[in-house]
């Protein structure tokens, strides 16, 4: 994240020292997808909000996966782990 904020530019030193995101924006998560820049919240958030089934969804809602490809494995993974939390409860 700190890293990304250098890359744009406008940055609020005081962030940077903190090493993490500020409370008011979400954390994307660990980077899932590097071609397209997207973390594993926001795939998941993406497949809670859009009631996402497949890889195929979660590339047209988030660009994850449209790129190289190599990270839809975890997207899978990422899918069964949302259909499996959301079975139980």
């Amino acid at each position: 994240w700190a890293c990304e904020q250098f890359a744009q530019g406008d940055v609020n030193p005081l962030a940077l020292l903190a090493g993490r995101p500020p409370r008011t924006c979400r954390d994307p998560g660990r980077k899932v997808c590097v071609c397209m820049n997207v973390g594993a919240n926001t795939i998941l958030d993406a497949i809670t909000e859009n009631n996402l089934r497949s890889a195929g969804a979660v590339a047209e809602a988030t660009g994850a996966g449209s790129g190289c490809g190599s990270c839809k494995p975890e997207i899978e993974r990422l899918l069964v782990q949302k259909r499996t939390a959301g079975a139980r409860s």
